[in-house]
């Protein structure tokens, strides 16, 4: 379900109105980003104690691209993802 403020940039809640028992999943991958992340290094030179609020920003909007706009999430197949 969308959850963003801003059509620039894409969140989603988690939440599904899809069945459960179907054979498609309908999956994220999470991962923590803590505050001595190396990948907060480029932000914390321009945004000191917000990094973290524009790391998110920045992968929102990615996201928002990636999806092509329109507020639609962006999807690959896991089988495209482990194979690179």
């Amino acid at each position: 379900v969308p959850a963003s403020t801003d059509v620039n940039e894409l969140c989603v809640n988690g939440m599904s109105f899809s069945r459960r028992d179907s054979i498609w999943a309908n999956s994220a991958l999470v991962v923590t980003v803590a505050p001595d992340d190396p990948i907060l290094d480029p932000y914390k030179k321009e945004f000191g104690v917000l990094a973290g609020v524009a790391f998110q920003r920045d992968m929102e909007g990615r996201a928002a691209i990636m999806g092509g706009g329109n507020l639609t999430v962006p999807v690959q197949r896991v089988t495209d993802f482990i194979a690179g």
